[in-house]
């Protein structure tokens, strides 16, 4: 099937969405209506645009969104989407990181519980090696894992020491506080 241009400036919906959510600040909030109008502006053929194609639009965009403008659009569950605060990245990265280990997972369960009675040798060769290959990437990402959760648990620590001492040591600390010197 040949490529179609469906709006007139030739634009992608990527395209429509990076350049609509673009000039606003972080923390602007879209409905679904204002990017389901964003995407229907142009278009050649006039149709409703769905939860999904706002989505699936939204999701490409956000690549570009990031490189370009160090933003990204989060989905505010059953409203629309928000430009998220810098402060929010990390937090997002996690939960797209916990979501990748259970897509991992489940492909590992799909390649350990597959009838290899039902493979030709050839097949079940394939089948052993897509084995080798997920387990050993479920074991690297779980190892990671572990080591990252171990580190944010020392900075946490050293954090902690930190302010405490660093609270000692105010100048602000009445000079009759205990342990202060007389």
């Amino acid at each position: 099937m040949p490529f179609e241009v469906s709006r007139e400036d030739g634009r992608s919906d990527k395209q429509v969405v990076f350049d609509f959510v673009s000039p606003y600040d972080r923390g602007t909030f879209f409905t679904y209506d204002e990017l389901a109008n964003a995407l229907q502006e142009g278009l050649a053929v006039k149709s409703s645009v769905s939860r999904a194609k706002i989505a699936a639009a939204v999701n490409n965009a956000n690549s570009m969104l990031l490189r370009e403008r160090r933003r990204v659009l989060r989905s505010v569950r059953g409203r629309g989407y928000r430009l998220a605060e810098a402060s929010e990245h990390v937090a997002l990265a996690a939960q797209r990181r916990t979501r990748a280990e259970s897509q991992i997972s489940k492909g590992l369960d799909v390649v350990r519980y597959t009838d290899v009675s039902d493979l030709t040798p050839a097949q079940r060769a394939l089948h052993e090696g897509q084995m080798l290959i997920m387990g050993g990437l479920w074991t690297a990402v779980r190892g990671l894992t572990q080591r990252q959760a171990n580190t944010e648990t020392v900075l946490q620590e050293v954090l902690r020491r930190v302010d405490r001492l660093d609270g000692g040591m105010r100048p602000d600390v009445d000079s009759d506080s205990p342990g202060s010197e007389p």
